[in-house]
């Protein structure tokens, strides 16, 4: 199987739930430098975010959340209803590969709309949350990802927490959420 391949809901699962779907994709720093506080913050946010979307009956119907990590670049989990999403518990390992995981990213949010509209469901504007503690692994040079102005998602609500030159960065063409100071 491809990287890239996604093992699509049983067609029964879009006959059962035939409301129209909105992507959450959320690109995940998990490097070394996450490790301690800040992982368990963003492992603790991700409960948080699954337990408020149950609630919301027309979320939980519509909502699907798929995670890509960086630090290594990686399908933490391919795109999931909030009704059969367990979110993982992520460790913080490796290096900021952020370009290679934009690009991972916006390559399952295009085949699962793609999945999607060929079951005869419409696709909401996707939410796209990329949430990271600094810039870039320097190895991989900036080409890979500050070439996606815009983060190169048409169409799509993009999300920016971070800190630094790549909130920085972000903000002028999609919204950023803020940054903090300090570790």
């Amino acid at each position: 199987m491809n990287t890239f391949d996604q093992v699509p809901l049983h067609p029964s699962d879009f006959a059962e739930n035939p409301e129209d779907r909105c992507p959450v994709l959320l690109l995940l720093d998990t490097s070394l430098s996450m490790q301690g506080a800040k992982i368990d913050a963003l492992n603790q946010g991700l409960q948080q975010l699954h337990a408020e979307l149950l609630e919301d009956k027309l979320a939980a119907k519509r909502v699907e959340i798929g995670i890509v990590g960086f630090g290594p670049v990686r399908v933490v989990s391919d795109f999931q209803s909030v009704n059969q999403a367990l979110m993982p518990t992520l460790v913080a390992e490796g290096n900021t590969p952020m370009g290679a995981a934009i690009a991972m990213g916006l390559e399952l949010l295009k085949t699962r709309k793609a999945t999607i509209r060929s079951h005869g469901l419409n696709v909401y504007r996707p939410w796209v949350f990329m949430i990271t503690d600094g810039e870039s692994d320097p190895s991989e040079g900036r080409s890979d990802w500050r070439g996606r102005r815009g983060v190169g998602v048409p169409g799509a609500w993009v999300f920016v927490a971070s800190r630094g030159a790549v909130l920085g960065f972000f903000s002028g063409s999609r919204l950023a959420l803020g940054s903090r100071s300090g570790g």
